[in-house]
């Protein structure tokens, strides 16, 4: 199992990650206001204003933050093992923000499949010969 001060870079990367990608969905939300507009709609009248909103420029920017780190992760680890810990971290972390950040509703099934992520993670994160 890798050391602890490894999976602090991983949870880091997460937090700067899931941050801006919340940041970006709050912008979304705000600039469209419950519209669905087409892509030429959305393209031609929201993309600019929401590019220069503060939300999507805070995201942008944790999101590029998250990309470092994430460099720094991949120097350390091969990919075929940092990429499912970052993933299966990032399903967690979103089960909870989704709910209770977000307030979306969850179901026995969504609390299951958490469980067997977690339970792979574990796995994945084992040392192998």
């Amino acid at each position: 199992m890798p050391p602890l001060s490894l999976f602090i870079w991983f949870i880091l990367t997460l937090a700067l990650s899931l941050s801006g990608q919340v940041l970006l969905k709050k912008g979304v939300m705000a600039e469209l206001a419950g519209a669905t507009p087409s892509m030429t709609e959305f393209l031609r009248d929201h993309l600019v204003s929401l590019c220069l909103s503060r939300y999507a420029l805070a995201g942008v920017t944790l999101c590029g933050l998250g990309a470092i780190c994430w460099l720094y992760v991949l120097s350390r680890f091969d990919i075929a093992r940092a990429l499912p810990i970052l993933g299966g971290l990032s399903y967690v972390a979103l089960f909870f923000i989704g709910r209770f950040v977000l307030r979306e509703p969850m179901s026995w099934v969504n609390l299951g499949g958490i469980l067997l992520i977690i339970a792979g993670l574990y796995l994945v994160s084992l040392k192998t010969a």
